[in-house]
């Protein structure tokens, strides 16, 4: 039997039946009494909501921003429960809305059992079940919540939002482990699973999560005041659009991060040397091939009084990395070239103007269109090449 078996239930939009069995049972026979543990040392809970706003000179982004748009909301809850010293049962509900891109019903973003199996002063491991975040990035991990982003929107280049639920999360195991030693720490965490496809995901694309793979190395110097991490994937899915009788669908990235965090600034870059896009089993034949993509961002953050943080921004995506201006792409299909790229420079600015309350706005000027959603941009040829992007976004967490 493949264990995959144990993981259908995420492609029908329930709760994964491994996670749920985990979270379960180990809260109902691994955990002590409740009577005999004090809850208010061994259960956090947290949440965050937020509110955003939208203005485009040109093109559609999060909802009919052309015109103006309030379509851009997020809210969540995470509870966590250490019910044993080497036991940690956590989960988090949350709802996104953002225009035509995401499903605007209550997500199950992660729900699981993490053991550590082992701890000394020098190393520990353990093992996480469920459905968890993947490690993708410097980012992935926490970009729900709008306090732990460095900006409203992450870099569409590396965490581009029409895929956003590609590499979210995962339903299966990871193992992890940390490593302390006198010139850093080093943080090696590994999963197997399938992805958590979300159904704009699976109408747009006609995909069903496989078994997929995504790993991460990083090191922390100083208590992070240094990182630096490589970041693998191989994600697999089988598509049934334009196919006959079955089509299969594989991206093989790796991004390479570094982020250097002083007393009043930072300055972070990510590079993703290759995005290797296969697609097999397609109809007609010529659809079957592998692009490469290539991406990359650096970015610099300035906390110039006690409240007060500036942000600069330069954001590239290119679909062929051998193509990068489009122009073949255009020769070959008639469509746009600048469909092919995306430049983003971004200026933004944030305000924690009380604890808790963060107040942000930030202004894109963009050359490209690659990070548009073709749902809410269905004809590339009426977009503009050049277009120009207002956000305003007011959050909550606790």
């Amino acid at each position: 039997m493949r264990i995959s078996l144990l993981w259908k239930s995420a492609n029908s939009g329930r709760i994964p039946v491994l996670a749920a069995l985990v979270v379960f049972i180990g809260g109902m026979l691994c955990a002590p009494p409740v009577s005999a543990i004090d809850l208010t040392e061994t259960v956090q809970v947290h949440g965050f909501i937020s509110q955003a706003y939208l203005l485009t000179d040109n093109n559609k982004f999060f909802g009919p921003s052309d015109k103006g748009s309030f379509e851009f909301q997020e809210m969540g809850g995470n509870l966590s429960w250490k019910a044993r010293p080497n036991l940690q049962l956590s989960a988090q509900v949350t709802y996104r809305n953002a225009g035509d891109t995401a499903e605007t019903t209550p997500r199950i973003d992660y729900v699981l059992a993490d053991y550590t199996f082992y701890n000394d002063a020098a190393m520990s491991g353990g093992l996480r079940v469920g459905r968890y975040k993947n490690p993708f990035g410097l980012y992935n991990m926490t970009r729900d919540v709008p306090d732990t982003r460095p900006s409203i929107l992450l870099p569409e280049s590396i965490y581009i939002d029409i895929f956003r639920d590609m590499f979210l999360s995962m339903d299966g195991g990871q193992l992890y482990g940390q490593h302390r030693s006198r010139i850093g720490d080093f943080f090696l965490d590994v999963g197997v699973g399938d992805l958590v496809l979300d159904s704009v995901m699976k109408d747009t694309l006609g995909v069903k999560a496989q078994i997929s793979y995504v790993g991460r190395l990083l090191y922390e110097m100083d208590g992070g005041r240094l990182r630096l991490a490589i970041t693998g994937v191989d994600a697999n899915m089988d598509s049934s659009i334009s196919v006959e009788p079955n089509g299969k669908l594989n991206v093989r990235t790796y991004i390479l991060s570094a982020q250097y965090n002083a007393e009043n600034w930072s300055l972070t870059g990510e590079w993703q040397p290759e995005q290797r896009t296969t697609l097999e089993g397609y109809v007609p034949l010529s659809a079957n091939k592998t692009t490469t993509g290539m991406s990359y961002y650096l970015q610099g953050s300035y906390r110039f009084a006690k409240d007060w943080e500036a942000l600069l921004r330069y954001d590239v995506l290119y679909a062929d990395r051998d193509d990068h201006s489009g122009k073949k792409y255009s020769a070959a299909t008639t469509l746009p070239a600048y469909s092919r790229f995306a430049k983003d420079w971004t200026v933004g600015l944030g305000w924690n103007f009380l604890p808790g309350f963060l107040l942000r706005a930030e202004f894109h000027l963009i050359d490209g269109t690659l990070w548009l959603s073709p749902k809410e941009n269905p004809l590339p040829a009426a977009t503009k090449e050049h277009w120009n992007m207002f956000l305003l976004q007011a959050s909550y967490s606790f």
